[in-house]
């Protein structure tokens, strides 16, 4: 009988697959009537591996548009950026209306608010 050496088979589960974090935000001034997002994006040893930050077009805007696209953008990041089956990431937001919303609990009332769900 052969005695094999130990493996540790933690550290072959982490090679074979990433979960990344992605925290969002939007941000809206009212004064300005400007909109904007930014996203980053950290690996599992919580080291950056993306950011982005842009301002946000359109005629409608507001804090809520703002956090859809951000949103929008982790979830464009994450279908560009996974090169497994297995990677996983966990979206994180501060705005209650959006993740709600995306998760089925409340309605969406405005029919722009529509628009940005359907392209998340």
């Amino acid at each position: 009988m052969y005695l094999l050496p130990p493996f540790n088979y933690h550290i072959l589960l982490q090679s074979v697959f990433m979960q990344y974090t992605i925290l969002c935000d939007g941000s809206f001034n009212l004064v300005t009537n400007l909109a904007s997002y930014a996203i980053v994006v950290k690996d599992n040893t919580c080291k950056w591996v993306y950011h982005e930050s842009r301002q946000v077009t359109g005629t409608l805007l507001s804090c809520n548009v703002a956090e859809y696209a951000s949103v929008t953008a982790a979830i464009k990041w994450c279908r560009d950026n996974f090169t497994s089956l297995s990677d996983t990431a966990i979206i994180k937001s501060d705005s209650t209306l959006v993740l709600m919303q995306l998760k089925g609990k409340w309605r969406i009332k405005k029919p722009h608010l529509q628009t940005l769900y359907d392209q998340a």
